[in-house]
């Protein structure tokens, strides 16, 4: 039981995740922002350090997907 109570402290005392906590002028030296997708560009190591994607969901497979015989 203690070890559940634990668990469940540590577990509440996370922060939440959220993208600015990535991709920001502290960890980027530069900041690509296209339409679908934004790029953290670091000089240091050459590349990208983060890729978001925004995805449309009325987009995704729009074309892939064929209706099923009912």
């Amino acid at each position: 039981m203690k070890i559940i109570l634990l668990a469940l402290i540590l577990l509440l005392s996370l922060p939440a995740t959220d993208i600015n906590n990535y991709i920001n002028n502290k960890n980027c030296n530069q900041i690509i922002d296209k339409q679908v997708f934004t790029i953290c560009y670091d000089y240091k190591m050459k590349g990208a350090k983060y890729v978001l994607y925004t995805l449309n969901g009325s987009k995704v497979n729009k074309l892939n997907i064929k209706k099923r015989p009912s």
